[in-house]
């Protein structure tokens, strides 16, 4: 059964995580490379993840488990991110 591993798309396994996403989800979220979306996704106003999943590779289990985050809250997230450049004006003041 492949209940909670998450594939290596950054997509959820079972349609009870469709709304869970990865690092390499977050990057395509944002609009951002990978490296990039790990940088945000470390930063202390950035959602917590929602749990932790083992991840599959050539068959193998990896071996720690990968956060994932809620997908609405990571939108949520960016969208208030926007929100509050606007307000502070483009130099952030």
């Amino acid at each position: 059964m492949r209940n909670r591993i998450a594939d290596l798309a950054g997509i959820a396994a079972t349609p009870d995580d469709a709304d869970l996403i990865s690092v390499e989800g977050v990057a395509q979220v944002l609009g951002v490379s990978q490296r990039e979306a790990l940088k945000l996704t470390r930063r202390e106003d950035f959602p917590e993840p929602s749990t932790h999943l083992h991840r599959t590779m050539a068959n193998e289990r990896l071996p720690q488990p990968q956060p994932v985050w809620d997908r609405d809250a990571v939108e949520q997230w960016a969208k208030e991110g926007i929100s509050a450049q606007r307000e502070g004006g483009a130099d952030g003041s």
